[in-house]
């Protein structure tokens, strides 16, 4: 490791909550581990678990730079042992500085044997480990010169990794780059030279919105699913004058691979179906995730809304997924779902909403004129979840459906992930600490949250 590394670790401290703590804990903090102390606002993070057990954490970190109004991005990286030490020190990856780190997309992790694989910044960055995560070389990027991703997933292959990635086509213009994506599926073999990636589709007029892909292996079929916000123009006739109408829908795709990944089918339109908190037009852009269960494929974009993959390819409204009755109102935004289970239909889905919205608003200001003038309404986000088990059995009356709540008070949750490690589910979330007052939320610390859940 070096000096460098060295020195900037030297400022940051661990805390390890473990199973028996006591005292004035929220709900569930029995058993939470806690990686707090880290100095800098977390904006974006993955982990994988390994076959020996460990976990693996990285994430995209966010200091401001003095008196420039800017702020700097960093890579970390942390791993817990399987032997129950804990978590260790965080040790700088990548700096930010002359990198292409952005928090709009969020780095990537995978173990494979004793390898360990990061994908970051937005020329998808390759960073190797090959002895667990204890050193780490750079494999340079998997796109060309000047391309952008917008959205990518990864999995292992029997041949080696598969990369699916939302990106800029080659030698296009910066408007062109944000406007004009291309479907790459690259096959990263060891000892190979990397090509250019296979064009799966294209997708003209996409918007600035964060477009979500995610990839999902199997023995027999490999799914990709992704979405992206694209704008529509068109020339309308009105009381015998021409009119310009434009608009922005969202579009969802899914393809098929039975050769684990090295050839895919043409991509075939996902229709995400109206319900009451999430419009069609705008159902995957906070997010959403795709699970196995057995032999079925199913697809969450929202907290109201499941879809499973039939035949021939066909995605449909669920008729088991239900709407727990605490989700009928409240919730003005939802993002970050994850879903992880063993294989069968056991596992945990994991969220982040704002039902519990909070004010700033007083009955009466003194030095504002209008009442409520000065401080409008703000939603606070926290983390939920459910057994997948209860959540797909239709015998299980809806009224008892009510979500486990993780986070209390102003936690501003940040994002959420799961992960399936044998029987048990880990899930890692992000959240400020100790948070008094909305105005210190830009400068609050935040702290890693992370608890194994049997999967139910």
């Amino acid at each position: 490791m070096h000096a460098r590394h060295l020195a900037a670790m030297a400022a940051f401290g661990l805390l390890l909550v473990g199973a028996g703590c006591s005292g004035a804990e929220s709900p569930g903090r029995a058993g939470r581990e806690v990686i707090t102390n880290l100095g800098h606002r977390i904006e974006a993070f993955d982990f994988c678990a390994a076959e020996d057990g460990s976990l693996q954490l990285v994430w995209i970190s966010s200091t401001s730079v003095p008196h420039t109004g800017y702020h700097q991005w960093d890579l970390w990286y942390c791993r817990r042992d399987a032997n129950g030490s804990g978590w260790g020190n965080p040790e700088l990856l990548l700096p930010g500085a002359g990198s292409l780190l952005t928090p709009f997309l969020p780095p990537r992790i995978l173990c494979s044997g004793n390898d360990v694989h990061v994908f970051a910044a937005s020329n998808l960055l390759h960073l190797l480990s090959a002895d667990g995560g204890t050193t780490w070389t750079s494999l340079g990027p998997v796109l060309q010169q000047g391309q952008r991703a917008r959205a990518f997933d990864i999995a292992t292959s029997s041949r080696g990794l598969v990369l699916a990635a939302l990106a800029s086509r080659p030698g296009t213009g910066s408007r062109a780059a944000r406007d004009s994506l291309n479907v790459y599926l690259f096959c990263l073999v060891p000892g190979m030279r990397r090509g250019s990636g296979e064009v799966l589709a294209s997708i003209d007029r996409a918007t600035s919105s964060q477009p979500g892909m995610k990839l999902l292996p199997g023995r027999d079929e490999w799914h990709l699913v992704y979405s992206v916000q694209q704008m529509w123009h068109r020339e309308d006739v009105a009381r015998g004058r021409s009119v310009s109408v434009s608009g922005v829908e969202g579009l969802t795709f899914s393809a098929v691979s039975l050769d684990q990944g090295n050839s895919w089918t043409a991509p075939s339109r996902v229709v995400i179906p109206q319900n009451p908190v999430l419009p069609s037009n705008q159902a995957l852009r906070e997010g959403f995730d795709v699970l196995r269960t057995g032999t079925e494929i199913t697809l969450v974009p929202g907290p109201t809304c499941f879809l499973q993959l039939g035949r021939n390819s066909i995605w449909a409204l669920s008729e088991r997924g239900k709407r727990p009755s605490s989700m009928l109102g409240g919730i003005t935004q939802f993002n970050s779902p994850t879903l992880a289970s063993d294989g069968s239909e056991k596992g945990q889905m994991f969220w982040i909403d704002s039902r519990h919205e909070k004010s700033d608003r007083t009955w009466y200001n003194p030095l504002g004129g209008i009442p409520w003038s000065d401080s409008p309404d703000w939603g606070n986000t926290d983390v939920f979840s459910l057994p997948l088990s209860r959540f797909l059995d239709p015998r299980v009356p809806q009224a008892v459906l009510e979500p486990k709540q993780w986070t209390r008070g102003l936690s501003f949750a940040k994002q959420v992930v799961a992960r399936a490690v044998g029987n048990r589910i880990w899930v890692i979330w992000a959240s400020c600490e100790n948070l008094r007052e909305r105005k210190d939320i830009h400068r609050a610390p935040m702290a890693f949250h992370a608890v194994s859940l049997p999967a139910q």
